[in-house]
């Protein structure tokens, strides 16, 4: 499978399970992270967050809930019109980008920038590049948020071996299939966060059963910052 056909099916497969599964409500772990960081709404007006990997927009939401003049963005092109669907109007709504965040040019630094269950859902090779996108969005005190599947996951070995750690994902996988998933372990996270300029200032690990215990899945949350 060529690296365009990779792109080309995990693309597909999002949009697919953002039809068959159009989530609503925001990740309790999202919610976690601004009430810690950010709890008092009325002091947010001036701050600036966007969602990657935006979706049906559910932490979009949750970001102008929160009081922040919300961007998002997805790579797929009927999860910004869901998105849009299910915001517009609202005050705080500022733009929902259908591209690539690398290389949109933002009007401003954002203060959080959320990409949850987003950074695992591409090649090894660019999670660094990506990371370093993020980075470059920030802020001067900005916060990122987001996971990373661990290779305790089921989902681990069930598809081609791209690069290392990295599946297209089969017909084992059920409504994973088509995706391109990557796997790290803390060390390997620890070291592309290090290597993007970035450090991890909160960490934690949630691993659970799902499906009747039948599979097992193992993420990474972190909270980065820049490096001083």
């Amino acid at each position: 499978m060529k690296l365009t056909e990779i792109d080309q099916s995990s693309q597909k497969a999002w949009t697919e399970a953002l039809r068959q599964h159009r989530l609503l409500y925001p990740d309790e772990r999202v919610v976690g992270f601004l009430a810690r960081r950010f709890p008092a709404a009325a002091g947010n007006g001036q701050r600036h967050a966007i969602d990657i990997g935006a979706g049906s927009g559910r932490h979009m939401k949750l970001m102008m809930d929160y009081g922040f003049q919300t961007w998002g963005v997805d790579y797929a092109q009927e999860a910004v019109q869901t998105a849009l669907v299910n915001l517009a109007p609202h005050p705080l709504l500022r733009e929902v980008v259908w591209g690539d965040f690398r290389s949109h040019r933002f009007p401003v630094r954002f203060d959080v920038v959320v990409a949850w269950g987003v950074p695992f859902l591409t090649r090894r090779s660019e999670i660094l590049p990506n990371l370093q996108g993020m980075a470059a969005l920030l802020s001067e005190e900005g916060r990122i948020f987001l996971n990373f599947r661990t290779r305790e996951n089921s989902l681990f070995g069930q598809g081609e071996e791209i690069e290392p750690g990295c599946f297209v994902l089969d017909e084992r996988s059920g409504a994973y299939q088509g995706m391109c998933y990557t796997f790290m372990d803390l060390p390997e996270v620890e070291a592309l966060v290090e290597q993007a300029g970035l450090q991890i200032v909160h960490l934690e690990k949630l691993v659970y059963h799902k499906n009747n215990l039948s599979e097992l899945h193992s993420w990474l949350l972190t909270e980065l910052v820049r490096k001083p």
